[in-house]
């Protein structure tokens, strides 16, 4: 009844058949945790109210028969909307100290505070939401300037304001500045994608299991991938060439222990994809580029091991972070 009484109720749905071979990083349902926040972030931009709903989803396959929605589509979220008859009260938040961990790094330089400081805008806040919104782009190729640690602190307190379930904030981040820690994890994926590209030359059907963790996964070039070993091996090294040389690497890590293999956790993942859209808004309102990334994860227990996170939390995603060469 809740959402029966919104003037208007967006569903979200996908196509599932390739996403749930990664049950706990679920690349797409991410995406459509960040398709959630910019609807609501713009919603709110006009007034009007917003709630993300994943608890309906026990009756998804009824909702799916009255919207005429057949396989493979699935729904995996709903969003009323509505201009709201009273503003709630601002949730409690984790202190910034509990949802941050920065990992070992060198002192920031005064000429890097000096050449990066030129290139910072107002936050979000204060910003143009929608020109911030329409002018972000995913960034794989950073200048060498460092990211200030007050700016990535600043940046992680707001997103610890993000929509998520229950407000239960089942999500930490690590800031990662040690360019050694950064290039053993591109280590590892190449490593990885180099064996799933002997397996896939030897005849084994790897790639499609291997591609639901990408973080283009339904897209034309997500599909030649399939078909195509040495273009897979070649987009896994081009994202471990980013990973290697970002000036900030902003792990982003889920409670995902046990896994979940129905919606009862599709809700998490989802704020997952909140946070880390509220992330780069903000990184892009402060003049800074950055990029969403799933695709490191095929070497999710060595990114895991490298950046020290042990159960029950699962690093989902992996956010490089600075002053894009443009």
């Amino acid at each position: 009844t809740f959402f029966g009484d919104a003037p208007v109720v967006l569903v979200l749905a996908t196509q599932a058949q390739v996403w749930k071979e990664a049950p706990h990083v679920w690349p797409t349902l991410q995406l459509v945790g960040a398709v959630m926040q910019s609807i609501q972030l713009a919603a709110a931009e006009r007034g009007i109210g917003s709630c993300c709903m994943t608890g309906p989803l026990h009756s998804r396959h009824v909702h799916a028969r009255l919207l005429q929605l057949e396989s493979p589509w699935e729904i995996v979220a709903i969003l009323p909307l509505g201009y709201p008859e009273r503003m709630p009260s601002a949730r409690p938040r984790k202190p910034l100290s509990d949802v941050l961990r920065w990992i070992p790094h060198q002192p920031l330089s005064a000429k890097g505070m000096a050449e990066v400081t030129h290139q910072k805008t107002n936050s979000l806040r204060q910003a143009r939401f929608l020109e911030v919104l329409k002018s972000r782009r995913n960034v794989y190729n950073f200048l060498p300037y460092p990211v200030p640690h007050e700016e990535i602190e600043q940046i992680i307190d707001l997103v610890r304001l993000s929509p998520n379930s229950l407000n239960q904030q089942k999500w930490r981040f690590l800031a990662l500045t040690d360019r050694e820690m950064s290039g053993k994890i591109s280590e590892a994926m190449i490593a990885k994608a180099s064996q799933v590209t002997d397996r896939a030359r030897a005849g084994v059907q790897v790639l499609p299991k291997e591609m639901a963790f990408l973080d283009t996964p339904d897209t034309p070039e997500a599909e030649n991938l399939a078909e195509n070993p040495q273009a897979w091996l070649h987009f896994i090294t081009e994202r471990a060439q980013c990973l290697s040389k970002a000036p900030v690497l902003v792990a982003v890590c889920n409670e995902v222990l046990p896994f979940g293999s129905t919606s009862d956790q599709w809700n998490d993942i989802e704020s997952i994809g909140c946070a880390v859209e509220t992330l780069m808004l903000e990184a892009a309102a402060r003049g800074y580029s950055s990029a969403w990334m799933t695709s490191p994860l095929i070497a999710w227990q060595e990114v895991d091991q490298i950046l020290g996170v042990q159960d029950p939390w699962r690093t989902v995603s992996l956010v490089p972070l600075g002053v894009e060469i443009s």
